[in-house]
């Protein structure tokens, strides 16, 4: 009635005769890495949104540096006119002012 499958002896693999890839398990600690960088190469479509992405990071980098190069060079001419000592002086007069409040 069906009930046949029950009595059958059950196939148990057996370990020499399969094929096991073991390139998922290694004591290397950089394997997550390793399979990752592997998925990312056998799939075109990650690999177009990962372009895409390091591009765009790549892009908002270039444009915050652009927009932080003036401060940047007010900051250098600061130092060499009054040097290290003259900035340190007027980050801790910022802090001390940031520190008492409004009185």
């Amino acid at each position: 009635m069906g009930f046949n499958h029950y009595y059958k002896p059950k196939k148990k693999f057996k370990r020499e005769y399969y094929y096991q890839d073991d390139t998922n398990y290694s004591y290397q600690p950089n394997s997550p890495w390793i399979s990752v960088a592997k998925k990312i190469l056998n799939n075109p479509k990650l690999k177009t949104f990962l372009f895409i992405a390091v591009l765009l990071l790549v892009i908002i980098l270039i444009i915050v540096i652009s927009l932080l190069f003036p401060l940047i060079n007010k900051l250098i001419d600061y130092v060499s006119v009054n040097g290290l000592e003259g900035l340190v002086n007027l980050i801790v007069d910022f802090l001390n002012k940031i520190w008492k409040g409004t009185q």
